[in-house]
């Protein structure tokens, strides 16, 4: 089964110090991650938001999705960040979203389902 989650547009900030942000947006609301990618990729929820950035490093559509039991992907949260004109980057989230000040993983990987698995998504 799969279960698109969220939807919405994101933006990768970097600020002047090089640490990054991971902002998701859905209607009103707005998430602010820290990138960390020091011994692979992590995400914090960031404790206050970015006051100034240096540049915007990507910028696009995200995707996530909940995945159980379905053939080829790994039964957890799929994160997906469109990158480029019909290139979507996967996250595995094998901890789950980051609460509080939690630091947790995220897994750069090659399948996506926006383009191979649209077809077979559960109503949410």
């Amino acid at each position: 089964m799969i279960q698109l989650v969220n939807k919405g547009l994101y933006h990768l900030e970097e600020m002047d110090d090089a640490s990054k942000f991971l902002i998701l947006a859905l209607d009103d609301e707005r998430r602010v991650y820290i990138w960390e990618t020091a011994g692979g990729i992590k995400i914090r929820l960031a404790p206050k938001q970015p006051v100034k950035t240096l540049c915007t490093l990507a910028a696009g559509k995200y995707r996530i999705y909940r995945v159980q039991d379905e053939p080829g992907l790994a039964s957890q949260l799929h994160l997906e960040l469109l990158v480029g004109e019909g290139l979507w980057q996967g996250f595995l989230l094998p901890e789950g979203w980051p609460e509080d000040l939690e630091t947790k993983p995220m897994v750069p990987v090659e399948e996506t389902i926006t383009k191979n698995f649209t077809s077979v998504l559960s109503p949410t």
